[in-house]
């Protein structure tokens, strides 16, 4: 796996994720809340990671304002548009709306996207980032050409499987959840 994964976990349960190349120090935020953005922050700074994009799985609602706040603190220029993060007349001019199936990289980790009723998980090599359990069934339930989504692909959870201990199950495989279809399905 070519990126690193640092997780923070919020007051809720929620997990907030700092996506790492550490070879182009290039990250992406994904689904920032307000009682994790202290730690992502101080993540980015004292690491002098380039933020190219502050993503959401659909689960992240109550981190609207945090993601807002995070793209104008750290988003990367080059990856705010043509427009950039300037643009006086757009509410959330860091808003990007993604296609399915649409191409993702972070440095010179290269993925994509896989949005499904109102929710979106992000694929990499050997790495799944979703919203939800149920979310990574949608996506792993989609054709895959290019047979990324194997059993032993890392999961990680915005919504852990047991809020009451996040970390204990923020990281499953794919198979482990497969196994779990009755609960979650």
């Amino acid at each position: 796996m070519v990126l690193e994964v640092l997780p923070h976990a919020g007051l809720q349960g929620s997990l907030s994720y700092l996506l790492t190349d550490p070879r182009t120090k290039c990250c992406a935020v994904v689904d920032p809340l307000p009682d994790t953005a202290e730690a992502l922050a101080c993540g980015i700074t004292s690491n002098n990671l380039i933020c190219e994009w502050v993503l959401s799985t659909g689960d992240a609602l109550e981190g609207g304002s945090t993601a807002r706040s995070f793209a104008d603190r750290f988003l990367c220029p080059r990856t705010a548009g043509p427009a950039g993060r300037d643009t006086v007349d757009a509410p959330h001019p860091f808003d990007v709306t993604f296609e399915d199936d649409q191409r993702l990289t972070i440095g010179h980790a290269n993925g994509r996207v896989w949005v499904g009723e109102g929710c979106a998980s992000y694929i990499f090599d050997g790495l799944i980032v979703a919203g939800c359990p149920v979310g990574v069934m949608s996506t792993a339930g989609r054709v895959d050409t290019l047979k990324r989504l194997g059993d032993e692909c890392c999961v990680m959870l915005h919504k852990p499987l047991d809020p009451a201990h996040p970390y204990a199950g923020y990281r499953s495989s794919l198979g482990e959840l497969k196994q779990l279809g009755a609960i979650i399905g």
